[in-house]
Formats: C-alpha cells, sequence, structure tokens
C-alpha cells in the first residue's frame, strides 16, 4: 500500500509540506483499510501482460494455467486465489502443504512467491522467491486471469 500511496504523491507532484499534509491525511484512510480490510483505491494491481512474461519464463517450467492445465512438476494454477492449498486432485502435494490451512488469497499469493519456505515450511516447490514486489504483483495479474467468472 505504502508503494501506491507514494506512487500516487508522485504522480500528482506532491513534495515537501504538501506531501506531509497529504499523508497525514491518507494515513488515516490507510489504517482504517488496514484495521477493516477496506479497498483504499491505493493498490497497483499489476500489468498481467508483464506477468504472462514472466510466468512463462520463471514459473511455466513446473505450473500450467489456461484451457488444458494440468499437473506436473507442481499444480495447475488456475482459480487459485480463494483455493485452499493442496487441493488440486491431479498432483501430489507434500504433507506441508496438504495440511497448512493456507486458503490462497492475492496477500498470501505474494507473500508464498517472495519466500515460499517462510509461507509454507516443508513445501517441497524449489523456488528461492522473487523479491521485486512489481514483478509480484504482474504474476498475480496474470493469474487472476484464470479466475472462475
Amino acid at each position: 500500500m505504502l508503494r501506491g500511496f507514494l506512487m500516487l504523491a508522485a504522480f500528482f507532484g506532491f513534495t515537501g509540506v504538501a506531501l506531509g499534509a497529504f499523508a497525514a491525511e491518507a494515513s488515516q484512510e490507510l489504517f482504517d483499510a488496514f484495521l477493516f480490510g477496506l479497498d483504499d483505491g491505493l493498490r497497483i494491481e499489476g500489468d498481467a501482460e508483464a506477468g504472462g512474461k514472466l510466468f512463462t519464463k520463471t514459473c511455466g517450467g513446473c505450473h500450467s494455467v489456461g484451457e488444458g492445465a494440468r499437473g506436473g512438476f507442481g499444480p495447475e494454477l488456475n482459480g487459485i486465489i480463494g483455493r485452499p492449498a493442496g487441493t488440486t486432485t491431479d498432483y501430489q502435494y507434500s504433507d506441508a502443504m496438504k495440511n497448512s490451512g493456507v486458503v490462497w488469497t492475492r496477500d498470501k499469493l505474494a507473500a508464498y512467491i517472495e519466500a515460499p519456505k517462510k509461507v509454507v515450511s516443508g513445501t517441497r516447490m524449489i523456488f528461492w522467491g522473487i523479491s521485486d514486489p512489481e514483478k509480484i504483483d504482474n504474476l498475480l495479474a496474470y493469474l487472476e486471469t484464470f479466475q472462475p467468472k
């Protein structure tokens, strides 16, 4: 959220004192959004096209999406957002994943993409993570295009 706030501030040309006043007013809205789960309108959703390219390069060797997607070295990821972890029928998950109790929200997926073993200790996924928040947002935007309508 902070990144979105800073990008908006830069877009509108806020500097110095004006930025401080804007930040004070916006901070209450950000706090309310965090506390009450409200959409603050500042979230950057990502670029699905860029996410698709990154998915192909980084994730596509193990995961598939789209029509005909199925488990391979990793599970297929159609409809991943909102799905409980370890529940597709065509992939053999680790006990850690099956018993994690994780439901894949956008935020939980972002944390997992950044550091898989911190979210599900004992996962078999061999992936060191992506630290760039923009790349994570792009990947999630791409995966969101494979959600049921």
